[in-house]
């Protein structure tokens, strides 16, 4: 998990505010335009300070994703595929420490652990359940007709 700076973001990244989505195409594209948006997306604070950044590919949240408390702290990371959803993910508590991690089949999370505030492990989950493959299952029987 590789954080960017603040600095980095707003040199090479574009304001939410100059992007927009496509309704007819699921996409996020460039303001006032159908040009897919391929690059780093970052929202702010009132203050100013950044609240989140993302990748995006082709107009598709590709990458990572990074949520920020406004203490500057990173509250969440994430890693999505190309609008399949995500793949991994962690969440932080405000004062640092690791909350929860897990992987993650499209939307269907196949692992997890979940930690206290000091450390101490309270909850994990080590496969996918009959459920969770039958779901994710489905969600391939209905994608087979996307062209990604």
């Amino acid at each position: 998990m590789k954080i960017l700076s603040k600095e980095y973001v707003y040199e090479y990244g574009k304001d939410s505010e100059e992007i927009g989505y496509d309704i007819v195409y699921g996409t996020h594209v460039i303001m006032d335009t159908d040009i897919p948006y391929t690059g780093i997306v970052y929202s702010k604070y009132n203050d100013g300070d950044m609240a989140s950044y993302c990748f995006y590919k082709d107009g598709y949240e590709d990458g990572d994703q990074v949520e920020f408390y406004g203490n500057g702290k990173v509250r969440s990371w994430n890693n999505f595929r190309r609008d399949m959803g995500k793949d991994e993910a962690r969440e932080f508590y405000e004062n640092g420490i690791l909350k929860c991690m897990g992987k993650y089949d499209g939307d269907v999370c196949l692992e997890y652990k979940i930690w206290d505030e000091n450390g101490n492990l309270i909850d994990e989950k080590k496969e996918p359940t009959g459920d969770d493959i039958r779901r994710m299952n489905k969600l391939i029987e209905k994608s087979e007709w996307l062209v990604i």
